[in-house]
């Protein structure tokens, strides 16, 4: 996906890549992202997290509605 999102967003030269960490990514591609602007002073840094819950969840099921 990251790499599907630079190109439609017309970003060159920059790197692209996916992580999954689920409730926690953005926290560490945030992370991840210092340590890139800790080895290049000046770098274009975009950090997207999202999140898509099983298909299996359901707001009816009683383990769900904690």
């Amino acid at each position: 996906m990251a790499t599907k999102l630079q190109h439609r967003l017309g970003i060159k030269n920059t790197i692209a890549f996916d992580y999954n960490a689920a409730c926690a990514g953005f926290v560490y591609g945030v992370h991840i992202a210092q340590g890139f602007m800790c080895t290049d002073p000046a770098p274009k840094i975009l950090v997207v997290a999202g999140e898509v819950p099983p298909s299996r969840t359901t707001r009816d099921h009683p383990t769900t509605r904690r």
